[in-house]
């Protein structure tokens, strides 16, 4: 494989050096702000009027109710859009904003969410603390140095300040829905391989939900929002071996009950959840055998609760004129009737790499050509606006024979208004974004010399770009409705 072509495949590392493991990407907390700012930080982030936002008031998205019953069996031209010539607006001598109502950000004093008024309120002090969905609550990671420490880690009702502490150590830890258990891996070591566990946060209860001594359960867990009964991971037999995957997709009940290894191979890419909690779309390495030679193909799978996987029938999409198609990183519309994926697609008359959006309802493939693009730690490389009208992505454009343009593009999901809304000079993905509940302006920030230090704002319709006036250390958390 060239190496322009291993970026689509690259995987992302899961844990930071000290505090919290790094968690992939998830849905924006609702923070409390109930605390105030301190006194000696608020003369250094004191706000100027915004011209950014003219109501402090955002609609979010309602969540999705439905989704394709059935992959379509239609056969069709795909149509295939080149990205347009749009001019690039880089960060350079743009205007300072105050950062606007409902953005959840952390830095070196603690997490923060601008309240309504434009006034960073103080969530925690801890920087890298784990928020509660019903944001009452956050869990504390020490704050000593070198993660060596006797406090541990803590359980802080933010309403009251007080704490206890975890009485379990973890490798990886995520909270329920509706904030009544936190779920942990715990730490495997060479005699003992590591497990999914629960705790209940009123009685203290734990519970281990796999008790596969046979099996480790990896570095990653997520809950489903749209499934709160169900926890999904990935698993190996023994130690992950590092050789290009994360482990076998699979599943628990929050009871215990219902352990299931979904995945026949091990997962190249983080898998995919439906919004309507049915379906899980994935990809997995195999190895085609032709007269005289193999060659290892990432195939794309689904999975519905209930049944067995399936391929996924990318042909039936119009793409039957490619031998081969190597797929990477899903990522599923709102409403869960469109999914996208990296693709690699080799034909006779040429290749076709990019980003394939695929309606499961039409039965129609959108092709984004001549783009090649990766995945960055913890955060994804394909993602939608919460309307689900546009697709944003980070990658590089193809110039002749080599790979530029590299930054996070953005575009109609019919392929129109396609352009490059920040440039990096990395091709690595230094970027980390959040959407606007509204979808109308992106949060962004990027570990990249070409783009300068803070949080910045783009927006998506014109792709004009704001600094905000938050410390250069800050780091988004999310973005939420703020309330009046």
């Amino acid at each position: 494989m060239s190496t322009k072509h291993l970026l689509l495949f690259l995987l992302f590392s899961t844990l930071t050096a000290c505090g919290l493991p790094a968690q992939p990407a998830r849905p924006a907390v609702t923070a409390s702000t109930a605390s105030a700012v301190p006194t000696s930080t608020a003369s250094t982030i004191a706000l100027a009027t915004s011209t950014l936002v003219s109501s402090p008031t955002f609609t979010a998205t309602p969540a999705p109710t439905r989704t394709a019953t059935r992959w379509p069996k239609i056969t069709s031209t795909p149509t295939q859009i080149p990205p347009t010539k749009t001019p690039t607006i880089t960060p350079t001598s743009v205007p300072i904003v105050a950062a606007p109502p409902g953005l959840i950000y952390s830095d070196s004093e603690g997490q923060w969410q601008v309240a309504a008024n434009g006034r960073p309120t103080l969530i925690i002090t801890g920087t890298n603390s784990l928020l509660s969905p019903n944001g009452q609550m956050a869990i504390k990671s020490p704050d000593c140095c070198n993660c060596v420490c006797d406090e541990g880690y803590q359980l802080v009702d933010l309403n009251t300040g007080k704490s206890r502490k975890l009485p379990f150590d973890y490798r990886v830890i995520e909270w329920s829905p509706d904030s009544r258990y936190i779920y942990y891996i715990t730490n495997g070591n060479s005699e003992k391989l590591s497990d999914v566990w629960r705790w209940d946060v009123a009685t203290g209860e734990k519970r281990n939900l796999t008790h596969t001594p046979d099996r480790d359960e990896g570095w990653w867990l997520y809950t489903w929002p749209q499934r709160p009964d169900t926890l999904v991971f990935y698993s190996t037999e023994g130690f992950l071996d590092g050789e290009g995957w994360i482990g076998f997709l699979t599943i628990v009940k929050t009871d215990g009950t219902g352990y299931k290894v979904v995945s026949n191979n091990g997962i190249t890419s983080p898998a995919a959840f439906s919004p309507d909690g049915r379906t899980i779309a994935y990809v997995t390495y195999e190895t085609l055998k032709h007269a005289t030679y193999e060659e290892s193909v990432a195939v794309p799978w689904y999975y519905r609760v209930g049944a067995e996987p399936q391929r996924f029938p990318w042909q039936n999409f119009g793409l039957a004129q490619f031998k081969t198609m190597n797929f990477s990183s899903p990522a599923w519309s709102p409403d869960g009737q469109k999914i996208a994926w990296w693709i690699r697609g080799e034909k006779t008359d040429g290749n076709t790499d990019g980003i394939g959006i695929f309606d499961l309802t039409l039965g129609r493939a959108v092709l984004l050509n001549d783009f090649v693009g990766e995945q960055a730690e913890g955060w994804n490389s394909i993602d939608w606006s919460p309307d689900g009208k546009r697709i944003l992505f980070f990658g590089g454009r193809e110039s002749g024979n080599r790979y530029g343009e590299f930054g996070v593009w953005a575009g109609n999901v019919d392929g129109t208004h396609l352009r490059r809304l920040i440039a990096t000079d990395n091709v690595w993905n230094a970027c980390r974004w959040i959407w606007r509940p509204d979808g109308q302006w992106l949060a962004f920030q990027c570990d990249d010399t070409n783009v300068g230090s803070g949080i910045w704002l783009a927006e998506l319709d014109t792709g004009k770009l704001l600094k905000t006036n938050l410390p250069d250390d800050a780091q988004i958390r999310g973005w939420v409705s703020p309330q009046p």
